[in-house]
């Protein structure tokens, strides 16, 4: 759902988009995570290999990466478009505090080196948006769900940017109920964004994927409360009197296409119609936006 929507719950996380770079504090364990753009497709375990292996680039191995997610008994923290894992790499053990960014295809997050299975919000750094949150006590939290991924990186140079492609392959668990992760994820390094989108989108027409809107976050929370995955209402877009029209149509355009993006999962899923009936909507708005601005299109 998306924050507007309703004050009980949390703003589905669309894009998933998180910083692979990070700068570090006056206390080295903990650092502050620069965003980058993140976007994930997902298909078949099989086709996305090949895919991958089709991709230039050296391949590279990380640790296999083990993550608990923790929340309330009422889920605050979910609530208040917050998601908190544990997350474990090899030996070491990082405690990371995620938010959704900007715009559809940026997260924040802010993590910290831990000992342990500490869960605490007060080990996060200063900026931690504690006051978005609330009071959250630690005895508080509990486990919710867990993820366990194996990846297989590569890097890309394009004419204009650089990227990181990432072949995901791993499981979302809660109690008994388990989900698969088969992802090929795209993390801008440098560069021009629209260079790596295009990039995509080539791949896109050439193969059988979806876009993933949904975080593993958003995943996760869907399998521990076995419920559908959440549908998306049209959001109003920010215009302001000042915006140039190139202005005004990106930001019709892109609310547009989040609704759509959001909608994919709830209408692929099929146990909500409402799903479905969000889509129908969010192309009527998008073939409505063009029809506005067909005669600027070009400019």
């Amino acid at each position: 759902m998306e924050a507007g929507d309703s004050a009980d719950k949390p703003p589905s996380e669309r894009f998933a988009v998180l910083g692979e770079r990070d700068t570090t504090l006056a206390d080295d364990r903990v650092r502050a995570v620069v965003p980058q753009t993140r976007v994930r497709l997902t298909g078949d375990a099989a086709k996305l290999s090949v895919l991958f292996d089709k991709l230039d680039g050296r391949r590279s191995s990380a640790p296999r990466i083990a993550e608990t997610f923790y929340d309330t008994a009422d889920a605050r923290l979910w609530r208040h478009g917050f998601s908190l894992r544990l997350r474990r790499k090899g030996r070491s053990r990082e405690l990371a505090l995620r938010s959704q960014g900007h715009s559809a295809i940026h997260l924040q997050e802010w993590t910290a080196a831990i000992d342990g299975q500490a869960v605490d919000l007060a080990l996060l750094p200063p900026e931690t948006p504690r006051t978005d949150i609330g009071v959250v006590l630690p005895e508080e939290l509990r486990p919710r769900f867990s993820s366990e991924v194996k990846k297989t990186r590569k890097r890309i140079r394009l004419d204009g940017a650089e990227m990181e492609v990432s072949l995901c392959v791993g499981r979302l668990k809660s109690g008994k109920r388990e989900s698969p992760v088969n992802e090929l994820e795209f993390v801008l390094i440098d560069g021009d964004v629209a260079v790596m989108l295009a990039q995509i989108k080539t791949l896109l027409r050439r193969r059988r994927m979806t876009l993933e809107a949904r975080s593993r976050a958003a995943r996760g929370t869907e399998l521990a409360e076995d419920t559908p995955p959440a549908w998306v209402k049209a959001a109003k877009p920010a215009l302001e009197p000042t915006d140039s029209l190139g202005d005004a149509m990106a930001k019709i355009i892109a609310v547009t296409a989040k609704q759509i993006t959001g909608n994919i999962a709830a209408s692929a899923d099929g146990r909500d119609p409402e799903g479905v009936h969000q889509l129908r909507v969010a192309l009527r708005r998008l073939r409505s936006a063009f029809s506005l601005f067909k005669g600027h299109l070009a400019d």
